[in-house]
């Protein structure tokens, strides 16, 4: 059974992409429509994911030589952004088990109606 290899990566801006990439913003843009780069609308400004480059000639998986490591500020960017999902997970699953809780005491009742019939 064949594993597929998670690609690693990190997030950076449009500004960022257009700099690292040295294309034009419409060349960007482009790219983002027809689907050729990850990117996510954030607060209205777009966030490309770029994949860590393996050095030349390394392009086994397990290789010795590791990934070049983003900068410190774009680990700072895309920590922030993993919290902001934490929180919206965390209030999204308080949301379920509300509601699951909800359900099972109108299921509770519905059964003790039945039983009593």
């Amino acid at each position: 059974m064949a594993t597929k290899e998670i690609e690693a990566g990190y997030w950076v801006s449009l500004k960022e992409y257009l700099e690292l990439q040295n294309i034009s913003l419409s060349t960007a843009r482009r790219r983002i429509k027809t689907g050729r780069v990850k990117a996510e609308l954030r607060k209205g400004k777009y966030y490309i994911y770029i994949l860590w480059e393996r050095p030349a000639g390394r392009d086994q998986p397990n290789s010795a030589v590791s990934a070049t490591p983003p900068s410190a500020a774009v680990l700072t960017q895309q920590v922030n952004y993993l919290r902001q999902q934490v929180q919206q997970l965390a209030q999204e699953n308080s949301d379920l088990r509300m509601l699951v809780q909800a359900y099972e005491v109108k299921l509770a009742g519905q059964m003790a109606a039945a039983h009593r019939n």
